[in-house]
């Protein structure tokens, strides 16, 4: 049968069709759609009026603002029913029978096949798991004749000939009865590989030795005994340019004075390894992973290509803070708190978390008030709260957590009261009303 991957919001709140629809209506609008998914991911389902007579469940193929529209095949979705309904029915996102079924057919597939440790589990062309069970030692898995897969031993007719590559053979693996006799010529010996040892006594006269022809590469690493060097004999003149490698050089021979001032880049540093600086400013002409203890803001920052930024996995703390320090008259209606707007640039995939706080009293006993956080007009998220009196400013605080995207962001806090009510803001130095925004840590790899 075929799968389709479902999209899911967990915070899609409950919203009402803004027009009425009938039984064969394939684009739906409703009242509000804040956090709910977009179809970016793939289809996703609603109910209207769920728990009534009328309840039909609807598959949606993608949203736009407020426009949903639906799949091919997409009302009476669920085993429901298409039908008519009337504006302001409630519209909810929702799971469905078929998502269950199909996430429960595989898990009981899955178990079904797989009954022993090192099992191997396998699908057919009906979607369907089998098990291939552990093979015994050194046997591969590959597919017979037959097409069918199973594990078998490495025969010769395996390996095309010509295509055993040098990282292939295991150290050791080739020895003397593996190396047909006579087949062996100069362009097969390393460097080196020809030690004192491996050379007949006495067989090489000084007329077979080009002058300046032995240099360090030519002999073999720790063949040259004491004995064999004159005193004094080897200058730098005698050494070939070029030809000290790392086994020449005994452990802890470089010392600080031999090494020329500055002349030690990224390039000469062992691959994975990157500088680390201390100082009040940037250092100059940075690799990507360089670390820079900033001392004049007790910071660490690491380099990531083109900027100084804290470290992508750790939380980078405030990122704006706005307050109010004397009162303000609140008038029926949204009253954006004059002062606590916070403007910052967002980096993509960074989890911020905003929080607004106020003193608020009604001007008249027993009244509903609501402090939001708002991005423009767009409300983030606010705290609905009952104000008992008028006499006593009571605390309300309000959070959300949010991915922004990328650029430029302006958060800001209002407050409104239900119906034509009106109040008073309270505030002073020692208890202002605030806004605050903090990054909390990544939401996802660097963009």
């Amino acid at each position: 049968m075929p799968y389709t991957r479902k999209e899911y919001a967990g915070a899609a709140a409950d919203t009402t069709l803004s027009t009425g629809i009938n039984n064969a209506d394939t684009t739906i609008t409703v009242a509000a759609a804040a956090g709910w998914p977009t179809g970016a991911a793939g289809p996703f389902a609603i109910v209207i009026d769920a728990g009534t007579a009328s309840e039909e469940k609807v598959l949606i193929a993608s949203r736009t603002t407020t426009t949903l529209t639906v799949a091919s095949s997409g009302r009476g979705y669920d085993s429901t029913t298409a039908t008519s309904h009337s504006s302001g029915a409630t519209v909810k996102h929702c799971l469905t029978a078929v998502d269950f079924d199909e996430a429960n057919y595989w898990v009981t597939e899955l178990a079904a096949a797989a009954t022993a440790a090192n099992d191997l589990i396998i699908a057919d062309a009906n979607d369907s798991l089998s098990r291939i069970a552990k093979g015994a030692n050194s046997r591969v898995l590959a597919v017979d004749s037959g097409g069918v897969l199973g594990y078998t031993t490495v025969s010769s007719a395996m390996i095309t000939d010509g295509t055993i590559a040098t990282g292939d053979i295991a150290d050791s693996a080739i020895t003397s009865a593996k190396i047909a006799d006579g087949t062996i010529v100069a362009g097969d010996i390393a460097d080196g590989a020809v030690t004192s040892a491996k050379i007949l006594d006495g067989t090489i006269a000084t007329g077979d030795i080009a002058d300046s022809a032995i240099t360090s590469a030519k002999i073999a690493d720790g063949t040259i005994a004491t004995a064999d060097i004159a005193d004094s004999a080897i200058t730098s003149a005698k050494i070939a340019d070029g030809t000290i490698a790392t086994a020449d050089i005994a452990d802890s021979a470089i010392t600080s004075a031999k090494i020329a001032a500055n002349a030690v880049t990224q390039a000469k540093v062992a691959s994975g390894y990157r500088f680390t600086f201390t100082g009040t400013s940037a250092p100059s002409s940075p690799s990507e992973g360089d670390l820079w203890y900033d001392t004049t803001n007790d910071d660490l920052l690491a380099y990531h290509g083109t900027q100084w930024r804290k470290p992508w996995t750790m939380p980078w703390g405030v990122q704006g803070y706005a307050e109010r320090t004397s009162t303000q008259s609140l008038l029926a209606g949204m009253n954006d708190l004059t002062s606590l707007s916070v403007t910052y640039t967002a980096i993509a995939n960074r989890r911020i978390r905003i929080t607004a706080h106020a003193h608020v009293n009604p001007a008249t006993n027993d009244q509903t008030g609501y402090l939001a956080i708002r991005e423009s007009s767009t409300t983030l998220n606010l705290n609905q709260q009952w104000l008992n009196s008028s006499l006593i400013a009571e605390t309300m605080i309000v959070q959300v957590v949010i991915t922004p995207t990328a650029g430029s962001k302006t958060y800001k806090a209002s407050f409104n009261f239900n119906g034509a009510a009106t109040g008073t803001l309270q505030a002073a130095s020692t208890t202002p009303a605030f806004i605050l925004v903090e990054d909390i840590g990544p939401n996802g790899n660097p963009a």
